[in-house]
């Protein structure tokens, strides 16, 4: 049933050719790796600057630009895809990869909000407090973009959407809050802001990997050697869903808390 429904999703069987054409969108490899690394951490930059000044200004239109050429669904892709094929090299470069734009997207936001530090209020900004804590609305809309994200980029005639894909879930702009928070010392508000983002980030690696799963990606690419990588696979892939449950819950328990104080 599966083959079928993935299939028809996929829109033909998954072959080499599909194989390779995601490899090359989604996986920093090859000849021209060093091009794409400079290329992603240009874009982190800039899509980080964006985001920073859009939450200072509290404009919705700066941010969803910051969203628009935001490149970190790449690496995400790339490391749902890697799961699925049971990649380990793959898997490394693309975690790697995801953790440098993580790390550069913070230090932008910080950066760039120091000189600024004492000219505003973050709890004034509704832009930067709505960023401060997960939600199930959040997850929810995280795991639908995973899916999303996938379904795109396994298609070529549905690629086009991928500007889309990239406006629905917030990966950015919460990062460059966390910059912003720390930059003004607000601590605990920046570890808020940050297990948003992994919570964005863990969903839509789960739901991408399923979907790529689904479609038939595994079956082609899995080698007999690479089963203990399907194994480290799935144990990465329900640690993540513990993860996921933990701020979420603590949120949930924050806000029946108040509600009981009130």
């Amino acid at each position: 049933m599966w083959n079928s429904i993935g299939t028809i999703i996929h829109g033909d069987t998954v072959n080499k050719t599909h194989v390779n054409r995601i490899r090359d969108l989604v996986l920093y490899e090859g000849s021209e790796v060093k091009k794409k690394i400079v290329k992603f951490f240009i874009l982190v930059i800039l899509s980080s600057g964006i985001a920073t000044y859009g939450l200072l200004g509290n404009s919705v239109a700066v941010i969803i630009g910051a969203m628009i050429i935001a490149p970190l669904m790449l690496p995400i892709m790339g490391l749902a895809y890697s799961i699925i094929a049971g990649d380990i090299k793959a898997m490394k470069s693309s975690l790697l990869l995801s953790l440098g734009g993580i790390i550069a997207a913070i230090a932008v936001g910080f950066i760039l909000t120091l000189p600024l530090n004492g000219a505003f209020q973050p709890e004034n900004i509704n832009q930067i407090m709505i960023r401060t804590s997960p939600g199930l609305i959040d997850l929810l809309a995280a795991l639908v973009t995973g899916f999303a994200g996938a379904f795109a980029m396994s298609r070529s005639d549905v690629s086009d959407t991928l500007p889309g894909v990239a406006i629905a879930i917030s990966l950015v702009p919460p990062l460059a809050n966390v910059g912003i928070l720390l930059g003004t010392f607000n601590y605990s508000l920046a570890l808020g802001s940050f297990l948003l983002f992994v919570t964005n980030y863990l969903a839509i690696l789960i739901t991408g990997a399923a979907l790529f799963g689904i479609m038939g990606y595994s079956k082609v690419t899995l080698l007999e050697k690479s089963s203990n990588a399907k194994k480290n696979g799935i144990i990465f892939v329900l640690i993540s869903l513990i993860v996921i449950t933990l701020p979420l819950g603590y949120n949930g328990y924050n806000v029946v808390t108040d509600n009981s104080v009130t």
